[in-house]
């Protein structure tokens, strides 16, 4: 007697493939969310940090004094610590560190909504300033990237106008925005 030869699956064999597969995607759905997370904060702070690098090469270039600040409305700098908002780019010819109507316009960043992300420099620099020399005379400038109330990284940009990116080695609270020194 011969067997017939089948082809397929069975009902049973799908449906144990199809369990497995929604383990495996309940598993990983949380992991990839953080993931995505952390790559826009990385985006936003790569834009961040090439921004104060064209801010200080156009100080240097152009001769004149070049100031990054926080904006909401990508044309005029808000004085709040909070950069969750975007940022503007421009040369400040009058050096009063607000940007006005005649003044260029170099770069303006809208941040994109990320309810679990926040970026806040410390109360005591709120803004960039770079001379002609490519110098940010001042205290260092530290802008604090939060993911969930944890420190993701800090953006550094000390007086000789250089930036950095500081990573915790472990997980610290993040500092109230209102309450950094």
């Amino acid at each position: 007697m011969q067997r017939k030869l089948q082809r397929g699956i069975t009902l049973v064999e799908m449906t144990c493939v199809l369990a497995v597969m929604s383990l495996l995607a309940g598993i990983a759905g949380p992991s990839m969310h953080r993931w995505r997370q952390r790559a826009a904060a990385d985006g936003l702070l790569s834009a961040l940090t090439t921004d104060i690098a064209l801010a200080r090469i156009t100080a240097i270039s152009r001769g004149v004094t070049t100031v990054v600040c926080p904006s909401q409305d990508a044309a005029t700098c808000h004085g709040a610590a909070e950069w969750s908002e975007g940022w503007i780019v421009f040369l400040d010819d009058n050096k009063d560190k607000a940007r006005q109507p005649d003044e260029d316009l170099i770069s303006a960043a809208g941040m994109r909504r990320i309810p679990s992300l926040s970026f806040a420099s410390t109360t005591g620099r709120r803004t960039v300033r770079l001379y002609p020399s490519g110098m940010g005379y001042g205290s260092n400038l530290t802008v604090t990237t939060c993911l969930d109330g944890v420190i993701h990284a800090k953006l550094v940009m000390n007086n000789a106008g250089r930036v950095r990116v500081e990573r915790p080695r472990i997980a610290n609270p993040c500092p109230d925005a209102a309450a950094m020194p």
